[in-house]
């Protein structure tokens, strides 16, 4: 059974505020002010020599185990991403260039992309644009929009922040089930 497309999905990215706002910190920026704040002697030199080199993977909880998400929960926070790309009419990735480097997202959104969804890429990478329409190379490409700034009436603006569902809560349930 297939529910009716959605209107729109969004990829948000390590960019997106920057996307969003110019005056909004790059990662690294970000990490160089958690340090600070958190005084940096309070971290352990592991976490602060991750934090400096690589600040956007421990961020990425769909990636990186975290304590306070089972793996059934990571499980279904894919499965139900992957179902709303399905439905989707309209994919509007933020701050997302989708390096080639990154294999799993790839992956998943050849595999769950419907092919007539339109893709918004609002990114000010020249490259965004390019790895995604490579990545779909055909399918659904020709109704790729880049942006280099989200427009003013972006729809993200005007979604209203929705509660977890019940759906959302069953599939999670059903995928701790399946933890063994």
């Amino acid at each position: 059974m297939h529910a009716a497309p959605s209107s729109d999905v969004f990829l948000l990215g390590a960019g997106f505020a920057r996307a969003i706002s110019p005056a909004m910190p790059l990662l690294q920026g970000l990490a160089a002010r958690v340090l600070r704040r958190r005084r940096a002697r309070r971290i352990p030199p592991a976490v602060c020599r991750m934090m400096r080199e690589n600040f956007a993977y421990a961020l990425s909880f769909l990636k990186q185990a975290k304590l306070w998400i089972t793996t059934a929960d990571n499980r279904a926070l894919w499965f139900e991403a992957g179902e709303a790309l399905q439905r989707a009419r309209r994919i509007i990735a933020m701050g997302y260039s989708l390096p080639s480097s990154d294999l799993t997202m790839k992956h998943f959104l050849r595999t769950t992309c419907r092919p007539r969804s339109e893709l918004v890429i609002v990114d000010p990478s020249p490259h965004a644009a390019r790895n995604f329409m490579q990545l779909l190379h055909g399918a659904g490409a020709e109704r790729a929009r880049p942006l280099r700034r989200p427009p003013l009436h972006c729809p993200f603006r005007r979604h209203p922040r929705r509660p977890v569902t019940r759906s959302t809560q069953a599939s999670m349930t059903r995928a701790r089930g399946l933890q063994l």
